[in-house]
C-alpha cells in the first residue's frame, strides 16, 4: 500500500490546480487499494474508512461510505469525496452534499 507514496512529491512552484490534482491523484490511488481490501474483509454493506480527497494539505480525515457510495463517486472520473468544509471553490465545483462528505467535481480534469 505504501508504493503509493513513494512517488508523491510537490513542487513548491506549481500551480494551486497542479498542487491540488497530484495530492487527489494520491488519495485517490490510496482510497481504491482501501476498497480493494475492504472487499475481502467486509460485507457488501458495510462502511468503510476512506481518507479525505480534499486539496488540503495534510488532510488525513477519514469519511465512511459503503462500497456502493464510493463506486457512485468513482462513476465519474472528476468526482471525489470531501469533508465537509474542505471544498475548495476555487478549484472545483460541489456536486452534492450528503451525511458525513461532499461530492465535488474538477471539471478541468474531463
Amino acid at each position: 500500500m505504501y508504493e503509493v507514496f513513494a512517488s508523491f512529491t510537490v513542487d513548491s512552484r506549481m500551480s494551486t490546480r497542479g498542487r491540488v490534482a497530484k495530492s487527489e491523484r494520491l488519495f485517490r490511488q490510496l482510497n481504491d487499494r482501501i476498497r480493494e481490501v475492504s472487499e475481502a474483509l467486509l460485507g457488501a454493506g458495510e462502511r468503510v474508512e476512506f481518507i479525505c480527497e480534499c486539496a488540503h494539505e495534510g488532510c488525513l480525515d477519514k469519511i465512511k461510505l459503503t462500497r456502493t457510495e464510493f463506486a457512485e463517486v468513482r462513476g465519474d472520473a472528476t468526482w471525489f469525496f470531501v469533508t465537509p468544509g474542505h471544498e475548495r471553490e476555487d478549484v472545483e465545483v460541489v456536486v452534492e452534499r450528503r451525511d458525513g462528505y461532499v461530492i465535488v467535481s474538477k471539471p478541468w480534469l474531463s
